[in-house]
């Protein structure tokens, strides 16, 4: 179902023009609107398991809703920000084979590690991602993974820079970011020194913030543990509400509500690269 559906959002966004396209290629998310209703918002982060296909598709479907709210949108993905030249060249694309071989010549996406930041889902986000920058539907996409401090402090401290300098370059945008659940929470942990952390979107003001959690009914996710990198079974959180953002402040410590998939979620492996 997850194939078709995207197979389906890309053939329409290329067949259509003008408009009315906003209508007729985004599913609606329900209940998207509260995210950004509150005067002063400026973040809508989304905290996901890396490697679920459907994670996604919600993703790109919340930005279609962010882009029809009359702000600026920009992008912010937990991609490696050393490959933000190559992020721009293939958003400029036609996003054909060369296209994508050029965006996967970076490691995080040859490399023996790969986990759902590379996989054929986050290709597909990007795919669309792509489309949408090319209607003007965004402004643009921005990758804030850092590696040059390899405290964990430090690190969630460039993650949060990288976000706030999205928004800092287009003071009137809306920033939409899709990052793993433990850098979106407002909140801080103990560190392996025992010294506490603040993580990345606890870093950001919190009255600009509007973080989501996504939840799921369980299935599979592509990640990487000690035992390498596969695809794994994962519990459900216990999510009976249909799909759709739900604003329950309190409820899930760290988080301002849910991203609820309605559903079960699906492993997304690695993605290939053309002639790899």
């Amino acid at each position: 179902m997850y194939a078709s559906r995207l197979i389906g959002l890309l053939l329409v966004m290329a067949a259509i023009s003008g408009p009315a396209r906003a209508a007729e290629t985004c599913t609606p998310m329900p209940g998207a609107e509260a995210a950004w209703a509150r005067p002063g918002v400026r973040y809508i982060l989304i905290g996901e398991t890396h490697g679920m296909a459907e994670t996604q598709l919600a993703f790109v479907d919340l930005v279609c809703a962010a882009s029809a709210s009359g702000r600026p949108v920009v992008v912010a993905l937990e991609q490696n920000a050393e490959g933000q030249a190559g992020l721009d060249a293939f958003l400029a694309s036609d996003g054909g084979p060369a296209a994508v071989a050029g965006l996967t010549e970076a490691l995080a996406w040859r490399g023996p590690t790969r986990d759902g930041r590379s996989s054929v889902a986050a290709l597909d986000m990007l795919q669309a991602l792509r489309t949408l920058k090319q209607e003007g539907r965004i402004v643009g996409v921005t990758a804030f993974l850092y590696w040059t401090d390899k405290t964990q402090a430090g690190h969630e401290q460039l993650m949060a820079n990288g976000i706030a300098d999205a928004a800092t370059a287009h003071p009137d945008a809306l920033v939409v970011g899709l990052m793993g659940n433990y850098h979106a929470m407002k909140a801080a942990r103990p560190g392996r020194d025992g010294v506490a952390y603040r993580l990345a979107a606890d870093l950001l003001p919190s009255d600009q913030v509007v973080s989501l959690y996504i939840t799921h009914r369980g299935g599979s996710a592509w990640f990487c543990s000690q035992g390498g990198c596969m695809a794994r079974s994962v519990l459900g959180t216990q999510e009976r509400r249909p799909r759709g953002v739900h604003l329950s402040p309190g409820e899930i410590e760290g988080y301002d509500g849910v991203l609820s998939i309605g559903g079960t979620v699906t492993a997304s492996p690695p993605a290939e690269s053309p002639g790899s």
